[in-house]
């Protein structure tokens, strides 16, 4: 688990911003989650002082407001900078002009294993909720039930499932 700091010479070292090729130009940054902010905000903030005029930033994930207690690594609701928030909010946090996330039921037409298939957003809700586990994104998105699930299951890191035991 990478410390901040990390992050940050990570950021520096991945993105080489050429200022003439950038200056005055109006982007699309689009990633696949936003999960503390902190590096995009640090892209975004990188790349205004190279005088990008207007960045609009899309996520292809819903936000994540809420810890996984399955084993991923998303750390506790503090953290996560959609947790408490609103996409304005988030939005002004990170420093772009405009944020934009997928839906749930985006979400879930997007992994619909019928080619072709057009579903409405109640039953590509329904279609996420039957068997995929979202509950990082909408707090009882789970196709389970987790207190038993983590009462039983011995791949669960034990820290996690004795706090989805007791609840908390």
């Amino acid at each position: 688990k990478p410390d901040q700091r990390l992050r940050q010479l990570e950021v520096d070292l991945k993105f080489n911003l050429v200022r003439p090729k950038i200056e005055g130009a109006r982007l699309i940054i689009v990633d696949d989650s936003i999960v503390r902010g902190n590096t995009m905000k640090r892209l975004v903030a990188a790349l205004r002082h190279q005088g990008v005029k207007e960045i609009h930033l899309r996520s292809s994930s819903p936000p994540l407001r809420h810890p996984c207690h399955f084993g991923i690594d998303i750390p506790q609701e503090v953290e996560l900078v959609a947790a408490g928030r609103s996409v304005q909010e988030v939005a002004d946090y990170i420093g772009v002009d405009s944020l934009g996330y997928l839906s749930i039921a985006g979400l879930g037409r997007a992994i619909s294993s019928a080619p072709g298939a057009s579903l409405d957003d109640e039953a590509a809700t329904a279609r996420l909720h039957s068997e995929f586990c979202y509950g990082c994104m909408k707090k009882q998105g789970w196709p389970f039930d987790p207190v038993g699930v983590a009462s039983n299951a011995q791949f669960i890191a034990p820290a996690r499932r004795d706090t989805l035991i007791r609840g908390a």
